[in-house]
């Protein structure tokens, strides 16, 4: 497993069908987990978030709600995280400062 740092979070701005483009399906592109509107290149982690790996569900997604409900659900990978409670909510973004 790689322990090399990632890149700093992209502040571009992506649609959710531009985004789903960086699943890594292709491998020629890299892969972007987003949270709370923030994308961040897990390319470097490609064992984690590629296709088949155990996180690749929230690979080309702002994955916000699931994140925070500590969720490897599909349905759950959305960017409205408007009904997580305030421990929640918080908690998505501390996901990537771990795995980051």
């Amino acid at each position: 497993m790689s322990t090399s740092p990632l890149p700093a979070p992209k502040n571009d701005v992506y649609t959710a069908e531009q985004l789903s483009q960086y699943s890594g399906a292709d491998e020629s592109k890299p892969i972007y987990v987003a949270i709370k509107g923030t994308i961040f290149d897990v390319s470097s982690k490609r064992q984690m978030y590629g296709p088949g790996a155990g996180y690749h569900v929230f690979a080309g997604k702002d994955a916000s709600k699931a994140l925070g409900m500590s969720s490897l659900k599909p349905e759950d990978c959305v960017a409205d995280y408007s009904g997580l409670d305030e421990k929640e909510a918080s908690s998505c973004l501390f996901f990537m400062v771990i795995a980051y």
